[in-house]
């Protein structure tokens, strides 16, 4: 029993950290959720990054065009954002022209600067902007599935030592009841007779006079217990059950 509650313990302990760090927190992004809410001037840009995001964090943008109709929307590395404030020709990884909102998640493919640009080519009208932008790590929780997962595994674990420790106790149990040694075997207690106008049975005759085994037959040429002859000139006298 105690050994089964050790081991029990030493699974659990062992599983502890694991369910701890699958409902930690890992870091996020300096701009974990942002609401926004902007104007963008006329014939002009606003630009909203990050100086260092890692690779895998996901980008979850929702903004509406609130006033002015509509605008551009594009997201850029770091180095296509340069050759665009340079006035050179540039790519842009995700590009919406006269969208009146935008709606969409963005898996950052190289960690680094990371640009949401956003133009309103219109010498009229200012663009107001708002809606939340999201910046979330690649396993923000490492989802709940990571804890319920590892508090199955303690419970499988724990149920197949605890499964395990029952059937050696069982066995040991049955090995010890089966087990009996031959000081412990005992024999039938009987006392053979002489035959009618006999003489009477000696004590060292009840007795085999190798294993000590009672003799069941007086008349028994060999004893049911070891086998040995109980008659002939090989045989020495018993003294008691020192067979020594």
């Amino acid at each position: 029993m105690k050994r089964r509650g050790f081991l029990i313990l030493l699974i659990v302990g062992l599983l502890i950290p694991v369910a701890v760090d699958a409902s930690t927190l890992q870091s996020t992004d300096m701009h974990p959720l942002a609401s926004v809410d902007f104007w963008v001037d006329t014939s002009d840009s606003y630009r909203y990054y990050w100086s260092s995001i890692s690779e895998d964090y996901v980008i979850y943008i929702d903004i509406e065009v609130t006033s002015g109709s509509d605008i551009d929307f594009y997201i850029l590395d770091e180095d296509n954002y340069d050759l665009w404030s340079s006035g050179y020709s540039s790519s842009a990884e995700v590009g919406r022209d006269n969208v009146g909102s935008v709606s969409l998640s963005f898996t950052v493919p190289v960690s680094g600067e990371w640009n949401l640009l956003f133009i309103n080519d219109n010498w009229l009208y200012r663009k107001h902007i708002e809606g939340t932008i999201t910046a979330v790590a690649p396993q923000a929780i490492n989802d709940s599935s990571g804890l319920i997962g590892a508090v199955i595994t303690a419970i499988v674990f724990i149920v197949v030592i605890a499964a395990l420790t029952v059937v050696c106790t069982k066995a040991s149990e049955s090995k010890h009841k089966l087990g009996v040694t031959e000081s412990q075997q005992t024999y039938p207690q009987y006392a053979p007779v002489s035959p009618p106008g006999q003489p009477p049975v000696s004590e060292n005759a009840k007795f085999c006079p190798y294993c000590g085994a009672p003799r069941q037959f007086f008349d028994a040429k060999f004893c049911q217990n070891c086998g040995r002859p109980l008659r002939g000139p090989d045989l020495r006298p018993f003294r008691g059950h020192d067979l020594g």
